[in-house]
This record gives structure tokens, C-alpha cells and sequence, in this order.
């Protein structure tokens, strides 16, 4: 198959490919050299063989706000009350067919505790590129449904009337997952048996001295292990924040670090964000979907698929302080 490049694929491959021929070169420190075409192998799959125009079916779900945006482009009227919308959209042979649900939450129920109304709806879809904050993004058009935008081989990512990621908040996202690719959730019958999961969490930095605060929640299990962090088998949620200060500083706080929130150092390189703790234990890599949504990587560099009720995804909180180019 013959790829044809952007600018931004150019200069991005350019660099990673240069990076990984001075380490061969030299003939040293061979674990930056594979490092480096873990990032060659991810931005491919990520950028082309999951978006470029590749065949694309399966079923994706997932569980959304029920925005203000989302609510005009499906029709979604404002009475009766809805707060989150649960999604089921089946891809086959340059169809779609989009069910979904929507209604209110319970505390201790995940998911919709009460369905409000539901829809349907189906049609032809087609495969284009390009978004505001990148033209070689790889898109869903959905006749009649909102876009997708292919994030990986396993999640799609809403789109906006604008074209733009939607913007989710601390408890769900508007990411939907593959379901043949999708975490195991847990059973509630272990998830009856977990200890107090609560954590204390920092008041929310604001001001000129914040770079971006992100928070969401996730499945639990993957990325715990991931994280060479041991949890309990009924664990079904990891919540985070993740706060990135203007001076390279960053603090993530949550379920997987109730003993204390971990802190080190962060830096952007080749459309991700690594972190890189002070203490040496394993951090997340996040890959930037766009300035308000981040999306977990795993060990390969690949985007990570949740389920149905939790996505990877992290969302920018509006009350952080300005964002500065770094």
C-alpha cells in the first residue's frame, strides 16, 4: 500500500528515524535505539494503519456525558433529565448501525441507573481525514451521527460539529471502545468484595504556574499492572488527575496512588506526553488527541482500549490556569 505523507508525518518520522540510526550507529545504549522504533511503530499505527484508509468494521461502545453538544446533534430533547448516554455502533462493509441510550446516574451504580430515552439510528459511513488540530487525522463520517475520529485500532473518539475531540469531564469520556478488543470488566460480585478504595486528593491548581489539569476515570486493571501497582481483584475504576505545571513538574493523584500522589518530571516528544517520576517507578505515557484530550498508551506505545462503562482517556479541566506553548 502506498502512503502518501503530510507535512507533520514527514517531520515526525524524520526525527524518530533519525534518533534510531545515531543509536545503531554508535553501536551504544541499544534500549533508546528500540525505544525509539516503539515510537516509529506506534505513530504508524496510530496515524495510518489504524487511520489512514485501511478497512475499518467491528462494534464499539462506550459511556459519554450527555453534553450540550452531543444533545443537538442527536436530537437528545432537554426534559427528561439525562446525564450520560451509553453507546453501541456496529461498522460493517461501509455501513454503521448507532443505538444508544441515555439517562441518569446513581452513586454505587456504574453506567445508567435510569434510561430517559433511547435511539437509533444507521446508514453509510466513509473514511476522510483531517481536523482542525490535525489535517492527516484519520475521521469517521457518519451519515446522519455524529464523526469519529480513529485513535488506534481500538477507539473511536467523538466528534464535534466542528470536527473537533469532544471534550468529556472527571467521569466519563467520549471515547468508545472495540468490544473484541475490550478490557474484561469486573464482576460485581468481586467488586462487592473490594476494600475502601478513597484517596485524598490536593485542591485543584490554578493560576499562571499550570500548564493543564486533566482528570477521568478508567478501567483498573490494565494499566495497574502496566504500572506495577497491585490492586485488588474487585477494583473496577482507576480516577485520575493529572496535573502538568508550567516548569516541567507534574503530580497525578487517584485510586492507584492512595498511599501518596506520584510526582517527577514531564516533557512532550513525538505527539505524547512521558512522564517520568521522581522515584523511579513505572508513569504513564499519554498520547495528545488534541490541547483538551489525552488518550493512555500501553508498553508498545499503542492506545489502550477500555469497555463499555471506562475509557483510557483523559479530559482538560476549563478551570486550570492558561495553557502556554512549551
Amino acid at each position: 500500500m502506498l502512503i502518501q505523507l503530510g507535512t507533520m508525518e514527514k517531520k515526525a518520522f524524520q526525527t524518530i528515524f533519525q534518533g534510531t540510526t545515531r543509536t545503531a550507529a554508535c553501536g551504544h545504549n541499544e534500549y533508546r535505539g528500540e525505544k525509539q522504533v516503539r515510537y516509529l511503530i506506534a505513530f504508524a499505527a496510530f496515524t495510518f494503519g489504524a487511520g489512514g484508509q485501511s478497512p475499518v468494521s467491528g462494534t464499539f461502545a462506550g459511556t459519554s456525558p450527555c453534553g450540550a453538544a452531543i444533545r443537538r446533534m442527536l436530537a437528545i430533547p432537554a426534559q427528561p433529565e439525562s446525564e450520560v448516554i451509553r453507546w453501541e455502533l456496529t461498522l460493517r462493509e461501509g455501513r454503521y448501525e448507532l443505538r444508544y441510550d441515555y439517562g441518569i446516574t446513581a452513586p454505587g451504580f456504574h453506567g445508567i441507573a435510569k434510561i430517559s430515552g433511547t435511539g437509533q439510528r444507521q446508514g453509510s459511513f466513509t473514511q476522510t481525514k483531517g481536523t482542525p488540530d490535525n489535517p492527516d487525522a484519520a475521521v469517521l463520517e457518519l451519515d446522519g451521527a455524529p464523526a469519529m475520529r480513529r485513535i488506534g485500532t481500538g477507539v473511536l473518539h467523538v466528534l464535534d460539529a466542528g470536527r473537533a475531540l469532544l471534550t468529556g469531564d472527571g467521569g466519563f469520556s467520549y471515547s468508545l471502545n472495540r468490544k473484541e478488543e475490550a478490557e474484561t470488566p469486573v464482576d460485581m460480585a468481586l467488586a462487592n468484595s473490594a476494600p475502601d478504595m478513597s484517596y485524598r486528593i490536593a485542591p485543584l491548581e490554578t493560576g499562571p504556574d499550570v500548564y493543564a489539569v486533566f482528570e477521568g476515570r478508567s478501567p483498573c486493571h490494565r494499566i495497574a499492572r502496566q504500572l506495577e501497582i497491585p490492586v485488588h481483584a474487585g477494583c473496577t475504576k482507576a480516577k485520575w488527575r493529572l496535573t502538568l505545571f508550567q516548569d516541567a513538574r507534574y503530580r497525578i493523584e487517584g485510586t492507584l496512588y492512595r498511599r501518596g500522589a506520584g510526582e517527577g518530571t514531564w516533557s512532550r516528544q513525538q505527539g505524547t506526553f512521558r512522564l517520568k517520576s521522581s522515584s523511579g517507578v513505572p508513569a504513564p505515557v499519554l498520547l495528545e488527541g488534541d490541547n483538551n484530550v489525552l488518550f493512555f498508551l500501553d508498553r508498545e506505545l499503542r492506545p489502550m482500549t477500555g469497555h463499555l462503562e471506562f475509557s483510557y482517556t483523559l479530559n482538560r479541566r476549563e478551570t486550570a490556569g492558561p495553557r502556554a506553548s512549551r
